[in-house]
């Protein structure tokens, strides 16, 4: 189409875009092991000899061949307009092709005599195109449409409360979907070699976690750091394999009291490692005794909930206790007790 063509020579100008590709190949790089240098081919790094450095690998050929298409076919050559940044862009491509390069890919000869026409060739100093008395583009009416008008940041926000923040990456049915393509039995065999198995980040060491307490009366939440307690580490089996379990505590062991109405808990887990990240969970169902449940009776009664954050799905595991106390016309006192957390166990 005539849009398409207008977009590939003039809008986006792939000639010009393809002269850093053969100046600078990503498909080739040094390394210090083996002979020095690596192609990538056949989906993967290959050491290259030195005697074959000059041999065309099939990315390199795909590039010199787009170039071929777009200089020497009659239809680019009527519609690309030439100016003199252009032709000095694409003259510096002139040194690439040599003898081995040309024996190799044949066609690559127009392509040389191209360049020397286009070395003799006088072209305007600025000049974006040829000159036409009329442009005719193909136009998207209903795309047109569909944009104007709409408040996008608007439809940024909506997406992100009602998609992408409900559903996570554990429970998105179309990643899960993505993700299996690649857990078929031989997949190796169709990469051509070992896939080595990654080390699960969330199995690396936690170094600390910070628990936040929010209640609506409270203008700041309470927040306390934990750590893995030496010797508390113990093993246990899931529906997502083998975890493990550890308490947590914080460097001075000492009770806490918290506010009778928090109404969220944030859990922030940071892990070790060369590229430390953290991990953020919210729970917001705590599920506390309700205010008349709290004050009745007429002697002092304990209750105790575990909250949960996360789950085995998700690879994180944080289990928070608390402790209700309260009788008879008294308010119910929130104590923190223990907090457990688990993770998968490291390969």
């Amino acid at each position: 189409p005539l849009s398409a063509q207008t977009r590939i020579l003039d809008t986006h100008d792939w000639l010009v875009m393809l002269v850093p590709l053969v100046e600078e190949p990503p498909w080739t790089r040094k390394v210090e092991s083996g002979s020095g240098w690596q192609k990538y081919m056949d989906n993967g790094w290959k050491d290259v000899a030195h005697q074959d450095l000059l041999a065309v690998t099939k990315c390199e050929a795909q590039c010199w061949l787009a170039l071929f298409h777009l200089t020497c076919s009659p239809v680019c050559r009527e519609q690309y307009g030439f100016n003199s940044f252009r032709k000095a862009q694409l003259l510096r491509l002139r040194k690439f092709l040599t003898e081995p390069m040309v024996d190799q890919l044949p066609v690559l000869a127009d392509l040389c005599r191209y360049m020397d026409e286009l070395s003799i060739m006088d072209v305007p100093e600025n000049c974006a195109g040829r000159d036409h008395p009329f442009l005719l583009q193909q136009v998207a009416v209903v795309r047109d449409s569909l944009m104007k008008h709409v408040d996008w940041e608007e439809v940024a926000r909506a997406q992100f409360h009602e998609i992408f923040s409900v559903v996570t990456d554990t429970k998105d049915q179309d990643l899960i979907l993505i993700s299996d393509l690649f857990n078929i039995e031989g997949i190796e065999d169709v990469y051509g070699y070992q896939v080595e198995e990654v080390q699960d980040p969330l199995s690396r060491p936690v170094k600390h976690m910070s628990l936040s307490f929010r209640s609506p009366t409270d203008e700041t939440p309470m927040a306390l750091i934990l750590m893995c307690s030496d010797g508390s580490a113990g093993e246990v089996d899931t529906a997502a394999g083998k975890f493990c379990r550890w308490k947590m505590e914080q460097e001075k062991n000492n009770k806490v009291r918290l506010s009778h109405d928090i109404s969220e808990i944030t859990c922030t887990v940071s892990y070790e490692g060369d590229a430390p990240f953290v991990v953020e969970k919210i729970c917001r169902d705590l599920g506390l005794p309700a205010t008349k449940e709290r004050d009745t009776g007429s002697k002092s009664r304990t209750k105790k909930r575990w909250i949960q954050l996360g789950s085995v799905e998700e690879k994180l595991v944080v289990q928070v206790g608390l402790h209700c106390h309260g009788k008879e016309d008294q308010q119910w006192s929130l104590e923190l007790g223990q907090v457990f957390l688990s993770q998968p166990l490291p390969l």
